[in-house]
């Protein structure tokens, strides 16, 4: 009987679930996890970025292991849609320090913490690769801007104009007389507006 060239993969890791853009398979990764840990802390604490993760076989397939679990109890890729980034952190501290022993007990995988570390690391570097900032409550976290707000700063950077909270920022030329015309009849239509 012809399969139509359909392959059966039922037995087969589910390798991907992983965030490729991320993760790189790696006979000879040249960190381990405390660095991976330690890189984690200075993100959490805004003085670093966060590495992807290079990892050997053993980790490579656990992690993927994690993630097929995941896919059963909630659903495949759903921390794709985002988690806030102080839940993903707590996990992945709680996992990093049980990373000798298996997730046990009554809501427990089963499977290495060690593993849950990185799929938790995998997560919050996926998040920040992607800028899903929406998710960050990271502690002292400024302002993010969307990418509409970030072309406006730009305009106004090249026209000459200084944007309130900006004005620490020397505009790229010097605003002509027409456009500071129109930058004042824009804010008194402004106040008038609100005035009212």
């Amino acid at each position: 009987m012809m399969t139509h060239g359909l392959k059966f993969d039922q037995d087969k890791p589910a390798s991907y679930l992983l965030a490729h853009d991320v993760v790189i398979n790696d006979h000879n990764p040249s960190q381990d996890i405390q660095f991976y840990a330690a890189r984690l802390r200075e993100w959490w604490n805004l003085a670093g970025t966060l590495p992807a993760l290079q990892l050997d076989n053993a980790d490579y397939f656990g992690a993927v292991k994690i993630l097929e679990h995941g896919a059963v109890k909630y659903a495949a890729r759903n921390w794709e849609s985002g988690i806030h980034y102080s839940r993903v952190f707590r996990a992945a501290m709680d996992h990093y320090a049980q990373r000798g022993s298996l997730d046990e007990g009554p809501k427990g995988s089963g499977l290495p913490h060690r593993h849950h570390f990185l799929c938790c690391y995998m997560f919050l570097a996926a998040y920040t690769a992607r800028g899903m900032h929406d998710f960050d409550d990271r502690p002292t976290v400024g302002p993010f801007y969307t990418p509409a707000q970030v072309r406006s700063l730009l305009r106004c950077y090249n026209v000459g104009l200084v944007v309130p909270g900006f004005e620490d920022i020397t505009p790229a030329r010097a605003a002509s007389d027409r456009e500071l015309e129109l930058r004042a009849s824009i804010e008194a239509a402004a106040a008038e507006t609100d005035g009212s």
